[in-house]
């Protein structure tokens, strides 16, 4: 896909979801726990989508960020992404998802464990996927 290609479907993406810059946290909420629950769900797999679009060949194009909030504060994980992607867009459209699940923690009285979720080392490439490695073991990220 080309990149032009690539920077038009994430911003359509962006636009669904409703990342405006001057949207509050509050205003991303649906309205609903069902319906936030299911925005929440959609978004994740939009991000994990587009996070393994390309295939993994030279861990040199890769990097990881924190994805989600965990109610008592920090990452619920990380997500690798290709520098292909637009990057400003697609980390946009991870730091809304990040805002939603943390406004949907607030909005519910969500609990979590409080347990830090340590960041990867670096990203790998096994069989042209990325995996995450952490104290020298690959993973293939959680979903």
């Amino acid at each position: 896909m080309e990149r032009k290609t690539i920077t038009h479907l994430l911003l359509s993406i962006m636009l669904l979801i409703g990342a405006g810059a001057c949207e509050k946290k509050e205003q991303i909420l649906t309205g609903t726990k069902e319906g936030d629950e299911e925005k929440l769900r959609e978004l994740r797999e939009k991000i994990d989508s587009l996070s393994l679009m390309y295939p993994c060949s030279d861990a040199a194009e890769w990097r990881f960020t924190a994805v989600g909030k965990k109610a008592c504060g920090g990452p619920t994980g990380y997500v690798p992404y290709s520098t292909r992607l637009d990057t400003a867009a697609f980390l946009k459209i991870v730091e809304t998802y990040t805002e939603l699940q943390d406004a949907y923690n607030r909005e519910y009285g969500v609990a979590s464990d409080c347990a830090y979720v340590t960041p990867p080392s670096e990203v790998v490439c096994e069989d042209g996927k990325p995996k995450l490695v952490w104290e020298g073991r690959a993973f293939e990220p959680l979903k």
